[in-house]
């Protein structure tokens, strides 16, 4: 739980508990408690926002002051059996929020402040959103800002609080419409997992700018069309049109990412601290598809990592000749069983699998290229939303603790793209393995020989 959260559940139980134990104090001490409880509600809500699981601890306050201000007398054992209900109560909801928390991305390490302010939404041509009639995406640019002054850092806050109706929200260490710091910084475009209507790698993000990137994420309104199942398995003509349709997503978003790139330039706020020469992409799930996919669209993409996510259209049957880091969990090939499986679901996506999985590695030996394999890891374990609950049955992570995995994704890839794109020396993948022995490397040369089996 968070501190208010926290301080609001220990004040109603301590206010019920002294109400069932100790003489009734005389008025108006009662209302005055009750009262407090009030002030420390809305003090909790305003700095931390409501969420669900703390509508019963509302309640409870609700109650205090009812029972403060009810005429009347109270037997001692209807106070008892009312505490016991309220901190019963207490209790769950203190369970519930431990349960499904918001985030709290950790600030970052690098010695840049970070700033985050929309992109103006850029119009799609007619035909240009392909046989779904995909929507524009809604863009932020993340750059190195000018540190705020306490006075913005409250007015970012109180605006952002406002804006989002007392919600509580994912903390990130951003702020709003800073100045941009001077300086030139490499640019780097972004795509969370299906169907992109989320930006899901904010710690990686919010690292990268603090060492020196510029970030552009891209993500889509969510529409019955954007959040269409990945996949039909109804049969195989309509897996493969769904498959079809993925490779035809992928390209748009790809295009996105360089349109993206040009109305950077335009845009004179940003149009001075970003180097387009030294260009990467990354992406999570899908969206590291539409990072291998973009490397092919726009020669401007210099390096690109594919955070656990398949591959599609030209990146699957063709691979990435750029600079190319693909960071994922063990990736086993499907059985002769799942590929016969009486279930559609697991006969469908083991065969997407090995399609995927055997032209991952005949192309990473064709063209050169990093693969990564943090043991103990399972796909959320390459987003921010594995924090989202202590359990991992509820957040998806695998036997890794979830903080070590994201800390050791995030590393690789501020790693790769400081090597690729800011000149820093090849030599530190070498120090992984040690400095994390979860992971596996493998690294190949373009002519298709491995340089260093890293483990």
């Amino acid at each position: 739980m968070r501190c208010f959260e926290l301080l609001l559940t220990l004040g109603c139980a301590g206010y019920f508990v002294r109400l069932a134990t100790l003489p009734r104090l005389a008025a108006p001490w009662p209302l005055v408690l009750s009262l407090l409880l009030v002030a420390l509600l809305l003090t909790q809500v305003v700095i931390e926002g409501w969420r669900l699981p703390m509508l019963p601890v509302y309640a409870v306050v609700l109650a205090a002051v009812a029972e403060a201000i009810a005429p009347g007398t109270r037997t001692p054992g209807m106070l008892l059996l009312a505490t016991t209900a309220a901190v019963g109560i207490l209790a769950m909801s203190a369970v519930a929020a431990l349960l499904f928390q918001r985030l709290n991305i950790t600030p970052p390490t690098g010695p840049l402040t970070v700033g985050v302010a929309a992109l103006p939404a850029a119009a799609r041509a007619p035909g240009a959103g392909g046989t779904e009639d995909l929507p524009p995406p809604v863009r932020y640019v993340w750059y190195p800002g000018v540190p705020p002054t306490m006075g913005q850092q409250l007015s970012a806050f109180l605006a952002a609080r406002f804006a989002s109706g007392l919600k509580a929200a994912d903390r990130v260490p951003a702020t709003s419409n800073l100045a941009p710091a001077h300086g030139k910084y490499p640019v780097l475009a972004y795509f969370g997992g299906w169907p992109e209507d989320g930006v899901q790698n904010r710690s990686l993000i919010c690292e990268l700018v603090s060492r020196g990137f510029v970030v552009v994420t891209l993500q889509y309104p969510q529409t019955d069309v954007v959040a269409r199942p990945m996949a039909f398995y109804e049969s195989d003509a309509r897996f493969q049109h769904s498959v079809d349709l993925n490779d035809e997503r992928t390209q748009i978003y790809a295009r996105d990412a360089s349109t993206a790139l040009d109305d950077l330039r335009k845009t004179p706020v940003y149009a001075d601290i970003v180097d387009l020469e030294h260009s990467g992409i990354f992406g999570y799930s899908f969206g590291g598809a539409v990072a291998a996919q973009a490397t092919h669209l726009d020669p401007r993409f210099k390096a690109a990592v594919n955070l656990d996510g398949r591959h599609y259209a030209t990146g699957r049957t063709d691979g990435v000749e750029t600079p190319y880091m693909f960071v994922g969990e063990l990736l086993l090939m499907p059985t002769e069983e799942m590929l016969r499986s009486t279930d559609a679901v697991t006969r469908y996506e083991a065969r997407a699998d090995l399609v995927d999985y055997t032209l991952l590695a005949k192309n990473l030996r064709r063209h050169g290229g990093i693969q990564v394999i943090i043991d103990g890891t399972l796909h959320p374990n390459f987003s921010d939303d594995v924090m989202r609950s202590p359990l991992g049955r509820l957040s998806g992570s695998g036997k890794i603790d979830p903080t070590r995995a994201l800390f050791i994704n995030n590393a690789l890839v501020v790693g790769f793209f400081q090597t690729q794109l800011q000149g820093r020396p090849a030599t530190w993948l070498t120090q992984v393995p040690r400095e994390f022995p979860e992971t596996r490397i493998q690294q190949w040369t373009h002519t298709g020989s491995v340089i260093q089996s890293l483990r």
